[in-house]
């Protein structure tokens, strides 16, 4: 796959006329475009220079793409987001039997991707529950909207529980904010054994400091040690304890980052590029 670093190493020109053999020092790229009767054709070229003046000597010049093999993608994107437009040019590659996709962007810059290749995207796991009714994975998409993440060129895949399935009488969840059917650590008071507490081992606690003498059943729903949430791919998941914020952790051979559940969006950002440098500098991406 060819896809720029940065869209600033793209430059478009009408020619590449030979008696005009400069070029500006960034582009390493040109995306060539020939108006003949208003019809608009591609070529793609990379280009070697010396030099180091601003304006440099073309020393080479290859062409990459031609223009049958070109989709101009006409909608106007975000060029920095690296996963989305990796996924967009597979797609379309896919169904116009093309091999390169030319973007443009909401600044009218362009950039492209040739013979797009979908497995250079990381896929990170939101690992958590539900509820609260907004999970990590919703919290993480409204921020992915945002492009903020665009350039790690990462995709995010949902793994999470829902506790609407544990509802019941003789149920005990840790907090009534939750709006489940059941009874509740924060506002009830527990007075018969056999319950069934559903929590982790800071409800434990709490349960066990606050009714020593009644007996129970525990299903441990913490995302960290729970045997009901695995991750099959890198994760970042959430954790009621703040000292291990921020930290990477190993669960089922897969490294992952938590995150506090009152974690800001700040903190959550910076995690999750924490946990892809640390996956980046292990791995070939």
């Amino acid at each position: 796959m060819i896809f720029p670093e940065e869209y600033k190493y793209v430059g478009v020109s009408n020619t590449l006329k030979k008696e005009n053999n400069k070029i500006y020092f960034l582009s390493r790229y040109v995306i060539e475009i020939n108006n003949k009767k208003d019809e608009y054709t591609y070529k793609i070229i990379e280009i070697e220079h010396e030099g180091k003046e601003i304006l440099r000597t073309i020393k080479k010049k290859k062409t990459i793409a031609k223009n049958e093999d070109i989709y101009y993608y006409k909608k106007k994107v975000c060029l920095t987001n690296r996963a989305l437009l990796i996924l967009i040019s597979k797609r379309l590659c896919d169904q116009y039997k093309k091999n390169t996709v030319i973007f443009i962007g909401h600044d009218n810059h362009m950039t492209f991707i040739h013979n797009p290749d979908v497995l250079s995207i990381i896929t990170i796991e939101i690992l958590d529950i539900e509820p609260p009714k907004e999970n990590l994975y919703k919290r993480i998409k409204r921020l992915e909207k945002l492009h903020i993440f665009g350039d790690l060129c990462i995709q995010f895949k949902k793994n999470i529980l829902s506790l609407n399935d544990y509802q019941g009488e003789n149920v005990i969840f840790p907090c009534s904010s939750s709006e489940l059917k059941g009874n509740f650590l924060d506002t009830d008071t527990i007075t018969k054994n056999e319950n069934i507490l559903i929590g982790c081992n800071t409800s434990k606690i709490i349960f066990d400091s606050l009714y020593p003498s009644l007996n129970y059943n525990f299903i441990d729903l913490c995302p960290i040690k729970s045997s009901l949430l695995i991750p099959t791919k890198p994760f970042i998941t959430r954790c009621c304890k703040k000292e291990i914020s921020g930290k990477i952790i190993i669960k089922n051979n897969q490294k992952g980052v938590v995150v506090h559940w009152g974690s800001s969006e700040y903190d959550i950002i910076k995690s999750i590029r924490k946990l892809v440098k640390n996956i980046k500098k292990n791995h070939n991406f």
